[in-house]
């Protein structure tokens, strides 16, 4: 079949090209070559900036022959444009480039990354490449043996050296198979290495930049910059929501237009309020967060609204927030293992209704209950043990460690959004896409119910706000690191929604119209692997090199094959253009193989450094002579022819901080003292184990002893409180602007702003009662159609709330005093020297009346 036939199916699409040129880009050479340009210029300085214009001229070199591709629409690439531009003498300069190409440049390069993929992977683990042994060899110099020499002494060599043949041959084996296999199969593989690559790539710059500033003559206790506290506030957004919330907001609004729509309005909202907490963060300098801006804002009567705040979230918000999310952390582990997430097993339990259990009945029946849930439950203590453990023991471990989550789950993410826009077209038009689903259940009173879940998803945006105290200059960086992590999430989360529908099918995303489906990133994997997704990228400098070598492989054998259509190769030009096995260049692909492979065994590991080096620099001297020599044919033709582990992490470390303030202004009876000790680790140990422990107390008797709609109703109890505080906090800002008028302001965001996020939150507060308030009056007609209906958990909810701040008021037990004075504000600006409130030694209990 000929490379040119038009009947043989196009298989590139636009992202497909973009793959494969990016997976032949991104090989060994960017881990590898900045060392060495960096020897050679000795200057970083310069050495950046030769990068820039090498990548400058490439582009220039990638535009210039998109046009040659456009005149010449061939296989083969410069075969073809030499072959128009120079006809004359006799195509000498087609027959030279080809000729090069297929006995040197390709298997060389091929060969190189090749050596690179057995270093490296050696390298991770016996720790040094492949090397001659000095002392072995004694006093003859390695460098004067000759491959043949080195072949004829093997004693001379290590084991490694035989070790780094296998996995080079090996991998080209592999690569060689899947080629000769099928070509669908080796583009989807050449576009999941382009993704592994370039996540990779990514990762690498953040962490880079995140360390670019040295730390010398910076407080210690300050241990959060720009990036710590964009990645604490990315790690605690971008956790189990997202992959739960997508199915609960479809439910709910039964259009994903208008879901997707309301994510927008989410994230603007939350952006917004970002931007308020900005300013007050700018003018109240101190941790604790909305603690403190409630006590500066409302501080009578008493300073009461700041208490209640710390109470609700000490007390319920924050711990069931994170047993909810501990316990996604062991719904998606045992969905990875067993495919379904815990539930009550209706069969088992005959005719009584699971949801009227009560929790403790449930404890009291095990034999109802599979071992599954006892291993969830195993699961979501243990995480909890962990994620404690190493909070406790260091503050500078635990942010570098959420900026490894952040990095890792921004990453996901991403790859979700790539996969999703990929397989876009997949469902179109289908019965089972989610797209197909129309307006019939939206009505814009389940909007604000709606909006909870993806509030719950934005969860964290707050985060730094808490720890102000220990984040360097506030003042100036607060606004980068909370402006730019929300928009950012809001702008993967948007994204991902479109990437989620887009490929999971309709009957998995809401279950009989009822449901919401808790595990749609799962059925996400399945589909598009076929229930079989890799969740494990280990050694990517290893497969980023691999992946080098395949799109080499896949490039270099349509070269053979372009040179065969025009009889450039003798005596095997039929047999190299055959597309007959397998609808590939089989012939091709076998016979590059061999060449690669005698090339790599010569000359892959039997040469030092510098030679294999020079080897390198060799081939792509020839590379970049030619793209001269087409750039000149390009010229030539213009006058001849006219591409819910981590969010458990940071809410670890807020809400110990919440605790801590909360003990600084005495909140917590009886304990402040205890909390408030920072001795040992310079953590909050005690806040850390107190809370551990309650939240595991609440995640025993509520995180996965209830159904899936219980399970919501908790989430969306919790996430309530916070979009009543938030609301309050806005409040708070319009108030300290016009009762401080004088308060120095670093930061100030347009009036706008906090107004819209109030009322954006008080449209959720208040749209949410109407709606739960008729949805249960429906309800009652049909009681137990549905085990528990989530409708009267949402009716409850509301009540729950306003009780709970009720509860709080009760609790307190001021001393009697006739005539209070206003107590002095308090001055929080750091742990240590800083901080005028001694934390060794609490503030005096707020004086509160009887009245």
């Amino acid at each position: 079949m000929n490379i040119n036939d038009d009947q043989r199916a196009r298989i590139i699409g636009t992202f497909a090209g973009f793959a494969g040129n990016a997976n032949n880009m991104i090989g060994s050479g960017i881990y590898s070559a900045p060392g060495i340009v960096l020897q050679k210029v000795g200057s970083p300085v310069i050495a950046v900036m030769l990068w820039i214009v090498g990548g400058i001229a490439n582009l220039f070199g990638s535009l210039s022959y998109v046009e040659l591709g456009a005149m010449i629409r061939e296989g083969g690439g410069e075969i073809a444009y030499l072959r128009d531009a120079f006809p004359t003498p006799y195509r000498l300069m087609s027959y030279l480039f080809s000729f090069s190409y297929i006995i040197l440049v390709r298997p060389v390069s091929i060969a190189a990354v090749l050596q690179a993929v057995s270093n490296y992977l050696l390298f991770t683990f016996i720790e040094h490449p492949v090397k001659c042994d000095d002392e072995l060899l004694g006093d003859i110099c390695c460098e004067r043996w000759t491959i043949f020499d080195r072949y004829l002494h093997p004693k001379e060599w290590s084991n490694e050296f035989w070790l780094s043949k296998a996995i080079g041959l090996s991998s080209l084996a592999v690569v060689t198979a899947y080629h000769m296999s099928s070509n669908v199969w080796t583009v989807k593989i050449n576009q999941t290495f382009a993704i592994i690559k370039i996540s990779t790539l990514v990762v690498i710059i953040i962490i880079g930049f995140a360390n670019f500033k040295s730390k010398l003559g910076t407080d210690e206790t300050r241990i959060i910059g720009t990036f710590a506290g964009f990645a604490g506030n990315a790690n605690n957004m971008i956790g189990s929501g997202i992959y739960s919330a997508p199915g609960i907001v479809l439910q709910k609004v039964g259009s994903p237009v208008i879901a997707v729509m309301l994510w927008i309005v989410g994230g603007i909202a939350n952006l917004f309020g970002s931007l308020s907490y900005v300013e007050l963060g700018a003018m109240i300098r101190e941790g604790g967060g909305e603690i403190a801006y409630l006590r500066d804002a409302f501080p009578t009567p008493y300073r009461l609204m700041s208490y209640l705040f710390s109470f609700s979230y000490i007390i319920l918000v924050r711990p069931v927030s994170i047993a909810a999310v501990l316990q996604a952390v062991s719904n998606y582990l045992l969905f990875t293992f067993i495919e379904h997430p815990v539930k009550c097993d209706d069969e088992l339990l005959g005719d009584i209704c699971c949801e009227r259990w009560t929790i403790f009945d449930r404890y009291l029946h095990p034999k109802e209950w599979s071992n599954e849930f006892w291993l969830s439950k195993a699961i979501g203590l243990s995480s909890l043990a962990v994620v404690t453990a190493y909070h406790m023991s260091s503050n500078v471990w635990t942010v570098k460690i959420n900026q490894t989550f952040a990095i890792i789950k921004i990453s996901t993410l991403v790859v979700i959004i790539i996969i999703g826009f990929a397989n876009f077209k997949s469902k179109l038009g289908t019965d089972e896409s989610i797209w197909s689903l129309g307006f019939d259940k939206t009505t814009p009173l389940t909007f604000a119910s709606a909006l909870i879940p993806i509030y719950f998803a934005y969860n964290g945006w707050n985060n730094l706000n808490f720890c102000l105290n220990e984040f360097e200059n506030p003042e100036e960086r607060l606004i980068y690191s909370n402006g730019i992590s929300v928009a950012l999430v809001g702008l993967l989360y948007t994204l991902t929604n479109v990437a989620l529908f887009s490929v999971v099918k309709k009957s998995d995303a809401i279950r009989a119209g009822k449901d919401f489906n808790e595990v749609l990133a799962g059925y996400f994997a399945k589909e598009i692997a076929n229930d079989k997704l890799a969740r494990v990228f280990s050694f990517l400098a290893v497969v980023s090199a691999f992946g080098a070598v395949s799109s080499m492989v896949w490039s270099g054998s349509r070269i053979i094959v372009a040179a065969s259509v025009l009889n450039y190769v003798p005596f095997f030009s039929n047999i190299f253009n055959n597309w007959d096995r397998f609808n590939t260049p089989f012939y091709a692909l076998l016979a590059q193989s061999l060449w690669c492979s005698i090339l790599f065994i010569l000359l892959g590991g039997a040469i030092t450094s510098d030679a294999y080096l020079t080897l390198v620099e060799f081939s792509e001297y020839l590379e970049v002579l030619f793209y001269f020599i087409t750039g000149i044919s390009l010229l030539v033709l213009r006058y001849t022819v006219v591409s819910a582990f981590g969010a458990v992490s940071s809410m670890v470390w807020s809400g110990s901080r919440i605790i801590v303030a909360a003990s600084v202004l005495n909140y917590v009876p009886f304990f402040s003292n205890i909390f408030n000790n920072w001795d040992r680790f310079n953590t909050p140990f005690y806040a850390l184990l107190a809370q551990s422990l309650w939240c595991s107390i609440l995640f025993i008797l509520l995180g996965g002893a209830i159904t899936s709609d219980a399970y919501l109703t908790l989430v969306e109890f919790s996430e309530y409180l916070e979009v009543l505080f938030y609301f309050i906090t806005g409040i708070s800002l319009l108030v300290l602007r016009y009762s401080m008028p004088g308060k120095t302001r670093p930061y100030r965001v347009w009036l706008i702003v906090p107004i819209i996020f109030v009322l954006v939150s008080l449209f959720i507060l208040v749209g949410s009662g109407i709606h739960f308030d008729s949805a249960f009056g429906d309800q009652e007609k049909s009681i137990c159609t549905h085990p528990s209906p989530i409708l009267m958990h949402e009716y409850w909810k509301i009540v729950a709330a306003f009780s709970s701040l009720l509860l709080g008021v009760k609790s307190l037990r001021p001393p009697s005093l006739p005539h209070p004075s206003p107590p002095p504000p308090l001055q929080i600006i750091g742990i240590g020297k800083e901080i005028n409130a001694d934390l060794n030694n609490p503030l005096p209990p707020i004086p509160i009346s009887e009245e």
